[in-house]
């Protein structure tokens, strides 16, 4: 028994003129051992007397006609599922283009997020640097305004101090407060 079947078995007639010369047996051993070793080889298989059946004669042209269906069927078959082959080849084709082109549109709007992206962190940084020198500005302006109102309440306090001081030294007489600036007040005395 083979390990695997042979694709086609040949039956051939003896041709007389293929004999060894003479029918003389080959002496040299090489070629003797070649010839054995390839005879080896050779694919066979034992076939038993149960498993030979006979054919007839007249279901013979029946079964090649069976045959000859089946065949062209079969051709039929494998011609279909290259037309099949063929066309998926073609859809897998397009759906590698279609998948390339979308990469390529991805790339395209990736980079450009990333070059928005980076344009926004820019304009962010300008403005957050525009809000820090603005908020540095207000504080140094309310620190000066808060330096000028508390300027003006010691003078207005100390205007006041006067009023009364002077009021105290006039013996309760004229004097004429005025109005400057903001809560500051000067006192004419008359």
């Amino acid at each position: 028994m083979v390990e695997k079947m042979p694709i086609e078995t040949l039956v051939i007639k003896k041709i007389e003129d293929l004999d060894d010369e003479n029918n003389e047996i080959i002496q040299d051993e090489s070629v003797k051992k070649e010839l054995l070793t390839f005879i080896d080889s050779i694919p066979n298989r034992l076939i038993k007397k149960e498993q030979v059946e006979k054919v007839e004669v007249r279901d013979y042209d029946k079964k090649v006609r069976e045959m000859e269906s089946k065949l062209s069927e079969m051709a039929n078959q494998i011609e279909r599922r290259r037309q099949e082959n063929e066309q998926l080849m073609r859809n897998a084709e397009n759906m590698q283009n279609q998948l390339s082109r979308e990469i390529e549109v991805n790339e395209k709007n990736t980079i450009q997020y990333q070059e928005n992206m980076k344009l926004m962190r820019e304009n962010n940084d300008k403005i957050l640097d525009l809000m820090n020198k603005n908020l540095e500005e207000q504080k140094i302006e309310t620190q000066k305004a808060n330096a000028r109102a508390e300027e003006d309440r010691r003078r207005a306090e100390e205007a006041n101090k006067r009023a009364d001081e002077a009021r105290r030294n006039s013996g309760g007489g004229g004097g004429i407060l005025k109005k400057i600036f903001g809560n500051s007040y000067e006192i004419l005395m008359c």
